[in-house]
């Protein structure tokens, strides 16, 4: 039997201007992705649209289906720069972000393991951990992260 649906958690939204339409970027953990794709009829094919429903999954045991904040999630900026950069390199708009702005200096970003190579070749530096010691790594970071705020704030 097809499953008709499948769950998934909401990652990303991009705004792409010149195609006046909007990327929404779902998630889901590897072991579901067969059942995902078999609920969303397969993988894309170019030169055929392929309509598909999009709903909020409510918790039945939440007040208002609206999760409580964690009291004891601290801020980006108050994290340790390793820790942000480790962070960001698990993000796929981290990901296209690299891809973009990379140039000619790889095959490109095709995930965590290569945003994390790239990002030290940038600050360069061995190790991420580096970034919490080096004053001019960190500077190179904080860098990365100023041009990727801007590029997430003025989608094409």
């Amino acid at each position: 039997m097809k499953p008709a649906a499948t769950k998934a958690t909401f990652a990303d939204f991009r705004i792409v201007k010149s195609r006046k339409v909007a990327q929404l970027v779902f998630e889901t953990p590897l072991e579901l992705a067969d059942d995902a794709l078999r609920a969303l009829g397969g993988l894309p094919q170019a030169a055929q649209e392929r309509w598909c429903g999009i709903a909020r999954l409510v918790d039945p045991d939440a007040a208002g289906g609206t999760p409580e904040p964690r009291a004891d999630r601290r801020k980006f900026g108050d994290l340790a720069p390793a820790t942000q950069a480790g962070m960001r390199c698990q993000e796929p708009a981290f990901w296209r972000f690299l891809n973009e702005t990379n140039g000619a200096a790889g095959d490109g970003c095709l995930g965590g393991d290569n945003a994390a190579e790239i990002v030290r070749a940038r600050c360069l530096v061995k190790s991420r951990g580096d970034l919490n010691t080096n004053a001019a790594a960190l500077h190179r970071w904080h860098e990365i992260e100023r041009q990727y705020q801007a590029w997430l704030a003025c989608p094409v």
